[in-house]
């Protein structure tokens, strides 16, 4: 709706129904912008959105194999390991994760020559859905083959040895954990320095989520990312450079804590030059990520990434 020559209102919505809810869900949207000249906008925006419990989250039905080296129970066991097996169940009580985000944020354009952003946002998340350990071993329920007296299972539980309240682990699902309540900035810089060259910059700052829940069964996204970066081209030839900065961070995702981690902070140096053959029809580029050959993980569970070049080429008829 354009309500002045300056204010413009955004109004939306959708409306699903899955048969593994109970409810239809709606989820509104809205945006109001403030145009002070015509290259620049300052918005305020709120949105509502969801994601509704899978058929894995519902019905999964699986025994898991887990392993624990006896010698964390006990030092002169060091080296001896004990296999014991896990339930691995769905939950069909579930409700949808919902989120509501509110933004305020400004864009524009300097000169004809550079684009700005710079957004705050925060976002309440709330029955988010998580695989979480829901039992435990104890000397009334003994794992089969357990080689040590049961006790030492309820010592386990009482140590919070795999988590608050949690002995090694018998059963885990899915459930609908509290709210999540996370805020952030970002900032972004990408202009024509020549008409040969162009230069982009940009920043984001999240401090760690706030749950109302155990804060070790949520993700810790890197508080401090950063990218900078040039791309240029002239007559048959082109390239780019780029660098990208990344926190730590800290990931869980499946099992007992021992299955959790940090990876290290990580700056990446990537570029990447070309040719064009043939008046334009013909394209050969080389490409490198991770110049530097730094040992890098952006995932506790992936691989460990190091330099590699590519070469790319690509024919136009």
């Amino acid at each position: 709706m354009f309500l002045s020559n300056r204010f413009r209102w955004l109004v939306g919505a959708r409306v699903d129904h899955f048969d593994v809810l109970k409810d239809v869900v709606v989820s509104p949207r809205t945006t109001l912008m403030f145009k002070p000249a015509e290259a620049h906008t300052l918005r305020v925006s709120y949105n509502e959105a969801y994601r509704a419990p899978s058929l894995t989250n519902n019905f999964l039905d699986v025994n898991i194999l887990n392993q624990l080296d006896l010698g964390l129970v006990n030092p002169a066991l060091a080296g001896r390991i004990y296999t014991f097996p896990i339930a691995a169940q769905g939950y069909n009580a579930l409700t949808q994760q919902k989120l509501k985000a509110y933004e305020i944020g400004y864009s524009g354009v300097i000169k004809n020559r550079a684009s700005v952003s710079l957004a705050w946002y925060y976002n309440d998340m709330r029955d988010e859905i998580f695989f979480t350990q829901v039992g435990s071993y104890s000397s009334t329920k003994v794992p089969p083959g357990w080689p040590l007296p049961p006790y030492v299972l309820d010592a386990l539980i009482a140590a919070n040895a795999f988590g608050p309240g949690m002995g090694l682990p018998s059963n885990f699902s899915y459930r609908n954990l509290g709210r999540v309540k996370s805020k952030g900035l970002e900032a972004g810089l990408d202009m024509a320095v020549t008409r040969h060259l162009n230069a982009f910059v940009n920043y984001s700052y999240q401090p760690d989520p706030n749950p109302d829940f155990d804060k070790s069964e949520i993700n810790l996204p890197p508080n401090n990312r950063f990218n900078a970066g040039f791309n240029a081209s002239s007559g048959r030839y082109f390239g780019d450079m780029s660098i990208t900065y990344q926190d730590q961070a800290y990931w869980q995702d499946v099992l007992d804590a021992r299955y959790a981690g940090w990876t290290n902070s990580f700056a990446l140096v990537n570029g990447s030059f070309g040719v064009k053959w043939m008046g334009g029809k013909l394209t050969t580029t080389i490409k490198g990520t991770n110049l530097a050959n730094q040992e890098v993980m952006q995932h506790i569970f992936g691989d460990v990434m190091k330099r590699a070049i590519s070469a790319d080429m690509r024919i136009t008829f």
